[in-house]
C-alpha cells in the first residue's frame, strides 16, 4: 500500500511553516490535491506537494490514502 499519501480535504488548506495551529501558512492546498506525508508530528502532517512545496496541515484537512 501507498501508505505515505494523502489526500487534501478541504479548499485552502493552511500549509503552515510548524506543527501549531497560529503557526503562520505562506501557502494553501486545494481540496482533492496529492501530497506525501513526510512526518507526523500529534495532529499535524508534514506534507510535500507534487510541485515541491512543503509545511504542515492537520489531520483534518489532509487523509491519509489507503488502498
Amino acid at each position: 500500500p501507498d501508505l505515505d499519501r494523502a489526500v487534501v480535504l478541504v479548499s485552502d488548506a493552511p500549509l503552515r511553516i510548524a506543527p501549531l495551529e497560529k503557526s503562520p501558512a505562506p501557502s494553501t492546498l486545494r481540496a482533492g490535491d496529492l501530497v506525501r506525508i513526510e512526518n507526523r508530528r500529534g495532529p499535524f502532517f508534514y506534507v510535500e506537494t507534487e510541485d515541491g512545496k512543503t509545511g504542515w496541515a492537520t489531520g483534518a484537512e489532509v487523509a491519509p490514502v489507503v488502498h
